[in-house]
């Protein structure tokens, strides 16, 4: 299974709708499931969040009206744990995007960046990564050994990775019980398109390509 095999759904939140909308057709000429929304400040980014079901990446605008910077990050993946935060923004300042990870944010692109740049690093995103622009950052120094960067990362990344929602749980353990997925469409009263949607889901959640591998991975994370 690739990394675009699954459905994608991408938060763009920026202020500057010619951003927005570079952004919406450089992701949907590349990934062939994404499906996109936009949102031009935070109060609407907020709401998008609250009311969508299942957004796998919110590219964010540092600078957009309404964020307060590191502290609307930190509430953004506070609230939304299984979200993957990825900060776009014209400041290329290594302390603040040292804050940004610390804030609990999986990458960030600068807005000089090339159209293969932001693709590369939505993903290594989806693929579980972190993205830093090396031409950015020090790697070799200073980030790689801040082990407090690393282990905010890697608690990131292992929340997300098994965190599923509570209709994602109801679907496994329909599957669990040995049901088909016309079965369970039945059982949910949802399209069967909507449970195929699901389960591809889960299965980029977990890291498997089957309804076995699903299985016998929840049942080691019990």
């Amino acid at each position: 299974m690739t990394d675009f095999d699954s459905p994608v759904h991408i938060v763009i939140a920026d202020d500057h709708a010619l951003v927005r909308g570079g952004m919406d057709v450089l992701v949907k000429s590349v990934i062939p499931n994404v499906q996109t929304s936009q949102s031009y400040d935070f109060s609407t980014t907020i709401k998008l969040l609250e009311e969508l079901e299942n957004i796998d990446i919110l590219l964010l605008d540092l600078l957009m009206p309404g964020m307060n910077s590191i502290e609307s990050i930190k509430y953004i993946c506070k609230k939304w744990k299984d979200l993957s935060v990825i900060i776009v923004s014209a400041k290329e300042d290594n302390n603040l995007i040292k804050d940004i990870l610390q804030a609990g944010a999986v990458g960030y692109i600068p807005k000089m960046c090339s159209p293969e740049l932001m693709i590369n690093a939505i993903r290594l995103v989806i693929s579980g990564g972190i993205y830093i622009p090396s031409s950015i950052l020090n790697i070799s120094n200073e980030f790689t050994n801040d082990f407090q960067i690393k282990q905010n990362l890697n608690e990131n990344i292992d929340k997300k990775k098994n965190k599923l929602t509570k209709r994602q749980k109801q679907i496994i353990n329909l599957i669990r019980a040995g049901k088909s997925n016309q079965a369970i469409a039945l059982d949910l009263d949802l399209a069967i398109g909507t449970i195929k949607m699901h389960i591809s889901r889960i299965f980029k959640q977990l890291g498997v390509s089957s309804r076995t591998e699903a299985l016998a991975k929840m049942k080691n994370d019990e």
